[in-house]
């Protein structure tokens, strides 16, 4: 007995000694695996994927069978292709090409390869790969026959979509004289005919020849040549149809219909859905031999449709769309220099146009209503579809017998019949709101899903349902799923649907929804047949994340965009899906029929550390209305502990309740999983703001309103140190975080990165880095994120009400900042009036500043700020010793060489700071001993 009572305290302590999991750390983080590139064979038989990291620093390319254990893994290989016929797959791993027979040991391969490609067509499968020779040989391969064909000094080569034809690219010295061709290859007939060469070129020196485009039926081709004249580059554009010789020049700058001042721009050309027409873009020609220019001087003036920093700001000159027949030889101009193309009809033959392409934020009258024209290239002419509207969200329908558009003010979608000129409100009668619940003021429409026999009917989706319309309003809306969504709190929304114009969707076809609950934040799919009464029939739902198309629009869900559309094998009803929750990491699964899944990976790295659980948070706002929010805790959490807690925040995030967060150096904002596994806490309240010119409450208050009711709410909590809560937030949410420090002393410390500090300047201010300022910031302030509603002079008030930087006298938080002069989207100098307020009032403020960063950080700058914000955040809400960066700087000549890393027990990151006055009394007691507890806290590190 007393030996088993022994036994029992052996075991007893050495789990509680090493059986605790780490938390997360740099190696770790370094280390991660992630699944990437899943594939399906035709057949659904045998799938394929990468795991990045695995080993540490490559990846490994796993293939096996979704209906037996067959199953083979390489090392170092790329994502690998099925070829068509489910024999093979065939993959690369540095210079060899490997062909592994499915199902089976057989493993063959070919040396010195640079690069392959397959094609699958009617006639046969063939498998094209180039060697790496001087020769730069390309050996084509029928995959039916097992017949080869070699070419050589090919320096590109494409199959076209439908894999009738390849055409190469070929270079090739004869006389010292570089020869360039293009040759097209007929596949299933072993036709070869050189469709161009350059000495169709005369005396002009080919520079290049790119950018070459099939049309969908693979019969006509398009690209650019570029050659030089008078030491000048010139582009053409050529085309070929099966039949001709050869290629002709369709399209060079002195064509008819390109104006003077206007030369061809080195970009892709590319086909009608019909075949008809050449897309292509225009630019201004510069002139270098203009006489010499006069001072260099900038003339902004108030009449400019685009501020002089605008335009100064383009890397090269605007482009113009423009068009041509491919039975024709006149170019059509499809926007004038103030104009802008929106839409090309599905077919072709059509174009939509804005009468207004300018700077929408240079000044107050460019906040006009718009006129938006229709152009015909079949015989030029243009019609006004909609005068002086908000008109957004345009697509043709699929046979160009419909322009459907949705007015952002009457928040109702219009089709304009293009025949008749008529336009029909067709959305009038759908009895539920059909725009975003997520947006304020201006409203934006939930979506279309696709349409019905060929321009007949359209799917129009409200916030939770889905209606079938008719695009003229002469027959009523037909709610497809009866409903069921709005009563179940489920946001449906199709699977697969590839576009609006492009899905067909016919009668009596199976339709897979995919659905969200916003109210649990379950996921799942349901099937529907349309044409069919009743409700939709329910396959899955749980709590996790298995499908959440962007069309939910869910305000900021952010499961690092590992959602990904089921996708189906070609040949049968097979499909592949990716599932992840909270503290489950994604994985693969194999389902017929989306009600039982069978697991084709297992990758659980999480398991292996401290990870985190999510509980989904109800609570009451000061104003009495309910707000949801997410808390994090640690996976070991200690009911009877207390924890420091970080408040995190975007706009809304509770929609991520399911979400597997993947943990990485930090960026922008916290990443959360890093944080949770060292001990805090970190909650993100679900912020609901209003048009400050409508409820005179401004983005602040209405944040303000979210966080201090959330602080009321987990002070009721015995498990958090409610005297050791910090904030964060980027961007947005640093600005958010700028206002809540000058509003309130309850947080010990903040952190923020890329915020704004002053409305009033910022809204002032040009968008861009601090090199290349663009575009005006003032109605973003008006009608976008700053959500005002008017502008500085009609409420003067509510901007300065809503800028942390009047109230900088009131900090008492200690405040971490990270901005960099490249930032595009924040100007630098808001960080820099906050950081110098502070510093002049006495405050306690840092600021890190990346020469390498915009708005965010990225690799060693990334691991540097995680580094710095983690040692920030342990001081003040984890009683640590300051690091030396805290207490003593960087100079400026050490910027790059010392880190300051190095905890500081002696040192003071502030007079008044309890913490380093703790750690100096230590060190004046017993410096050995105090140095002994700061490297068993490096060691944690």
């Amino acid at each position: 007995m007393k030996l088993i009572y022994l036994f029992l305290l052996i075991f007893i302590f050495v789990y509680g000694t090493f059986g605790q999991k780490p938390y997360i750390n740099n190696i770790a983080l370094k280390t991660w695996p992630v699944l990437a590139n899943p594939q399906i064979s035709n057949n659904g038989e045998y799938v394929l994927y990468e795991i990045n990291n695995k080993p540490a620093g490559s990846k490994t390319l796993v293939i096996q069978s979704t209906c037996s254990n067959w199953k083979k893994e390489f090392i170092g290989a790329n994502s690998g292709i099925f070829t068509g016929d489910n024999k093979l797959v065939v993959f690369k791993i540095i210079d060899t090409l490997f062909y592994l027979r499915l199902g089976s040991d057989s493993l063959t391969y070919s040396l010195n390869v640079s690069s392959y490609k397959l094609a699958l067509s009617n006639d046969g499968e063939w498998l094209a790969y180039q060697l790496n020779n001087l020769n730069k040989g390309l050996i084509v391969r029928s995959l039916t026959t097992d017949k080869e064909q070699h070419f050589p000094y090919v320096t590109d080569y494409n199959f076209e979509n439908n894999g009738k034809t390849l055409l190469l690219k070929t270079e090739s010295r004869r006389d010292s004289v570089l020869e360039c061709s293009f040759q097209w290859v007929s596949l299933s007939q072993g036709t070869i005919n050189t469709i161009w060469s350059d000495s169709s070129m005369s005396q002009d020196k080919v520079v290049k020849i790119n950018r070459f485009r099939f049309d969908g039926e693979g019969d006509q081709l398009v690209f650019i040549v570029q050659v030089t004249k008078m030491n000048k580059l010139e582009n053409s554009i050529w085309y070929y149809k099966v039949g001709m010789d050869k290629a002709v020049m369709k399209v060079n700058d002195g064509s008819p219909g390109i104006d003077e001042g206007l030369s061809i721009e080195n970009s892709f050309s590319y086909f009608s859905k019909d075949g008809q027409w050449i897309y292509f873009q225009l630019k201004h020609s510069i002139d270098t031999m203009s006489p010499k220019r006069t001072s260099l001087v900038d003339v902004w003036n108030y009449k400019d449709i685009e501020l002089q920093s605008t335009q100064l700001n383009r890397t090269g000159a605007k482009t113009i769309r423009a068009a041509i027949s491919t039975k024709g030889d006149k170019v059509i101009r499809l926007e004038k220099e103030n104009e802008s193309v929106l839409a090309f009809s599905s077919v072709g033959g059509y174009v939509l146009i804005n009468d207004k392409a300018s700077d929408f934020n240079s000044s107050r009258n460019s906040n006009e209503d718009r006129s938006f024209y229709l152009l015909s290239l079949h015989d030029g002419s243009i019609k006004l579809v909609i005068k002086n509207n908000n008109a957004t969200y345009f697509s043709f329908s699929p046979s160009d017998k419909y322009l459907i558009y949705y007015d952002k003010r009457k928040k109702c979608y219009l089709s304009y019949e293009i025949r008749t000129g008529k336009t029909y409100n067709f959305s009038q009668s759908i009895s539920c709101r059909i725009y975003n619940e997520y947006t304020e003021g201006e409203t934006y429409p939930v979506g279309i899903g696709g349409w019905l026999a060929l321009d007949s009917a359209l799917l129009v989706y409200d916030e939770y349902d889905i209606w079938q319309v008719d695009p003229k309003a002469s027959k009523s809306p037909i709610n497809i799923t009866n409903g069921y969504g709005r009563s179940h709190q489920l946001k449906l929304v199709l699977v697969g649907e590839p576009g609006v114009g492009k899905k067909i969707i016919k009668n009596n076809e199976p339709l897979l929804l995919t659905a969200f609950n916003p109210i649990t934040m379950d996921n799942g799919f349901l099937r529907k047949v349309i044409g069919e009464k009743g409700n939709p029939e329910i396959l899955c739902m749980g709590s996790y994340t298995i499908y959440i198309d962007k069309t939910i629009q869910t305000p900021t869900f952010s499961s690092n965009g590992l959602t990904m559309r089921p996708r189906k094998a070609r040949d049968s009803n097979i499909w592949i899906v990716i599932r992840e929750s909270a503290n489950e990491s994604p994985n693969y699964f194999c389902t017929k029929d989306f009600k039982t899944y069978t697991p084709l990976t297992n990758l659980q790295p999480q398991k292996e550390y401290n990870w985190l659980t999510t509980e989904l948070v109800k609570w009451k706002q000061l104003d009495g209305t309910i707000s949801y929010g997410i808390l994090y805790k640690p996976e070991d959490f200690d009911l009877h502990k207390k924890y420091p807690i970080i408040f995190n925040y975007y706009e809304q995030s509770s929609f991520d309740l399911n979400a597997f967060l993947e943990p990485g150096f930090t960026n922008n904002e916290i990443n959360i999983p890093w944080f949770v596994s060292r001990g805090y806490l970190v909650f993100r309240p679900d912020f609901h703001f209003s048009i400050s010119k409508i409820s005179n409450k401004t983005n602040g208050e209405n944040a303000y309103n979210s966080v201090l009711s959330a602080v009321q709410y987990f002070s009721k909590k015995p498990w958090v140190d409610i005297k050791k809560m910090g904030l964060n937030g980027h961007s947005f949410g640093g600005g958010i975080t700028n206002y809540l420090i000058c509003h309130t002393g309850l947080f010990a410390a903040a952190v923020e990165s890329a915020g704004m500090s002053d409305m009033v300047s910022a809204s002032l201010s040009l968008d861009g880095p601090l090199n290349r300022p663009n575009q005006s910031r003032l109605l973003g302030s008006i009608l976008a994120q700053g959500r005002m509603g008017v502008d500085l002079w009609q409420r003067r008030d509510l901007y300065i009400r809503n800028s942390p930087i009047f109230y900088a006298n009131k900090v008492t938080t200690a405040l971490l900042m990270m901005h960099n002069k490249m930032d595009p989207a924040v100007p630098w100098s808001q960080a820099v009036e906050l950081y110098l307020a502070l510093r002049y009032l006495g405050k306690k403020v840092w600021m890190l500043q990346y020469d390498s960063g915009d708005h965010g950080v990225y690799e060693e700058d990334a691991e540097d700020y995680t580094i710095r914000l983690t040692q920030f955040f342990d001081h003040y809400l984890k009683g640590a010793a300051a690091r030396k960066w805290m207490t003593q700087g960087i100079p400026a000549k050490l910027k790059g060489i010392e880190t300051g890393y190095d905890l500081d027990p002696s040192g003071n990151c502030g007079k008044d700071c309890k913490v380093c006055k703790m750690w100096n009394e230590k060190y004046r007691k017993d410096s050995v001993a105090t140095m002994r507890e700061v490297k068993e806290m490096e060691g944690k590190w």
